[in-house]
């Protein structure tokens, strides 16, 4: 089993539409890919507005809303962390982080383990 530690870091310009911030890589038939979300904050470079976080997940062809930042919340110049009291997210290989705002421009930063597992000989 290799454990990678990687940061994604992504500047969002679009408002309305789903963005995508991170894809846990596709298993093969020799490795299986997972990851693990540890932290995640997102800050609004923008005006006032709305901020929906979802997870798509692959196996099930599901898009799930985790969390949704009103404009109270996400005011101009505020850092949200979406990941809070020590919990994680989990990503099965193909599946997907994604954000919409309602306002732009918006600094992602997630810190990811990804974990995999080499499937030779089992």
């Amino acid at each position: 089993m290799a454990v990678q530690y990687k940061n994604a870091v992504k500047h969002i310009t679009s408002t309305g539409a789903k963005a995508t911030l991170y894809t846990c890589p596709t298993s093969t038939s020799l490795q299986q890919v997972s990851a693990v979300i540890k932290t995640f904050s997102i800050l609004n470079t923008g005006s006032a507005g709305t901020c929906d976080v979802y997870i798509v997940d692959s196996s099930a062809s599901a898009t799930i809303d985790i969390k949704r930042f009103s404009n109270t919340e996400f005011t101009a110049g505020t850092t949200v962390n979406v990941i809070e009291n020590g919990n994680v997210i989990v990503l099965e290989s193909g599946d997907s982080i994604q954000i919409d705002n309602s306002v732009g421009p918006a600094d992602c930063n997630l810190s990811i383990m990804e974990i995999t597992e080499d499937l030779r000989g089992v």
